[in-house]
């Protein structure tokens, strides 16, 4: 609904113009200035192309200015997308309740929230407290290690021995826990660790500081902590990728940047500047060996070119959605996205062009299943991905507490062939 998508804070941009337009679009809105909020609205499609949320603008202003035909083919398009929205409860739409178009439209929405694909539980935990973030896999051993931002610890899991901690709550200065990578070849876990007022505890010299820790992966001994250079920002890296030469990648949600850490040296290095990006979440390698491909939250699909440091947005196909995604990885010449920006989330398939610049089709795998509560990272072994199903970030408060009742997490596999 427009009254949820006006409270939506967009986070810094390289295009200022991005922030002053959206306050000239809620301004609009407010004063139900249909032409004024349609303008601005449009102006946000050009900056942010194919974003849900300005493309809902640009329908709901079309609808104030009275011209529903353009409102409707703007709703026809996140239908298109496979979004479940209501917008037959916003204000705006309220000259188009008793046309038919429109009342088709609220039902193609209303099917766009059930159920799609399959997927099982593989383990759970039991501590709804947990609140979960990423898993990944160790090839050699067939554990999984699980993160947790409430309680800043590692869980380990075997399908033959269950789990216990495998990095104690705390432990070595280890704050909450987001995205996780597996080096099998040294026998290393790389962290990203954050301090966050999700988790209770937290020493208030590391709230708002992020960095990568490295843990022996069959010992949890700790062998390095880097943090990053402390600045006048909040950190926040989400998550991370090893590359060769013992260089790890990492994006960091809070400053829009994307930093390099040089495991032997301890230096960092920002491979895209704090600002350049929105939300960075999920990154993967392109493949090619010339360079990445980064989801940030609210900007879209990202290319960013390692050799040149050139940031390019992909193009999207009329019915693809690129927001909202939060994990992403590659499974052959395809991009595979958890998605929890939008209803209903989903675990989806982007299809790339031959150059892979453009994603011309998207095709879900999972979406709106009953345990998807804000499913976040996971990794992919062989044709299957392991992803946490049920982070409950959305269940925080105000004062960062959480209900009592919250199901345990749920680690879920997904067939991608």
């Amino acid at each position: 609904m427009l009254t949820i998508l006006l409270t939506l804070t967009l986070a810094a941009s390289p295009v200022e113009q991005v922030r002053t337009t959206y306050a000239e679009a809620v301004a609009a809105y407010r004063a139900g200035d249909g032409e004024a909020l349609r303008s601005a609205a449009e102006q946000l499609t050009e900056l942010r192309p194919g974003s849900p949320q300005f493309i809902y603008l640009t329908a709901a202003g079309a609808a104030l200015a009275g011209d529903h035909a353009i409102a409707v083919s703007h709703l026809n398009r996140l239908a298109a997308m496979g979004l479940a929205l209501s917008p037959d409860r916003e204000p705006a739409f309220e000259s188009l309740q008793e046309s038919e178009a429109f009342r088709t439209l609220v039902t193609r929405f209303e099917a766009n929230a059930a159920p799609r694909g399959h997927a099982e539980v593989l383990f759970s935990l039991d501590d709804g407290q947990f609140i979960p973030e990423s898993v990944v896999h160790d090839p050699a051993t067939g554990r999984f290690f699980v993160s947790s931002v409430r309680q800043r610890r590692i869980v380990v899991f075997h399908p033959d021995h269950g789990a216990k901690n495998f990095v104690e709550p705390g432990a070595h200065g280890l704050m909450s826990v987001m995205g996780m990578r597996v080096d099998g070849e040294d026998r290393r876990l790389l962290v990203a660790t954050v301090g966050a007022e999700e988790a209770p505890g937290t020493p208030e010299t590391q709230l708002g500081r992020s960095g990568i820790m490295v843990f022996d992966l069959d010992s949890g001994e700790p062998l390095a902590t880097h943090l990053l250079p402390e600045g006048p920002d909040v950190q926040w890296l989400g998550d991370l990728l090893l590359v060769e030469d013992d260089q790890v990648l990492a994006t960091d949600s809070r400053t829009g940047s994307v930093w390099q850490l040089d495991l032997g040296s301890g230096a960092w290095s920002p491979l895209v500047e704090p600002g350049m990006l929105s939300s960075p979440q999920g990154l993967v390698a392109d493949g090619s060996g010339d360079g990445y491909y980064i989801a940030d939250y609210t900007g879209g699909l990202w290319h960013l070119d390692r050799n040149t440091g050139t940031l390019e947005r992909l193009a999207l196909a009329p019915a693809v959605n690129a927001y909202g995604i939060d994990g992403l990885y590659r499974h052959g010449e395809s991009l595979i996205a958890i998605q929890n920006g939008h209803r209903p989330h989903r675990i989806t398939r982007l299809t790339l062009d031959d150059d892979g610049k453009r994603v011309h089709t998207q095709t879900d795998l999972a979406a709106g299943l009953p345990e998807f509560d804000d499913p976040t990272l996971g990794t992919i072994v062989g044709d299957t991905l392991y992803f946490v199903a049920n982070s409950h970030w959305p269940s925080f408060d105000a004062d960062k507490n959480l209900p009592e009742d919250l199901v345990p997490p749920l680690i879920m596999r997904l067939e991608l062939d």
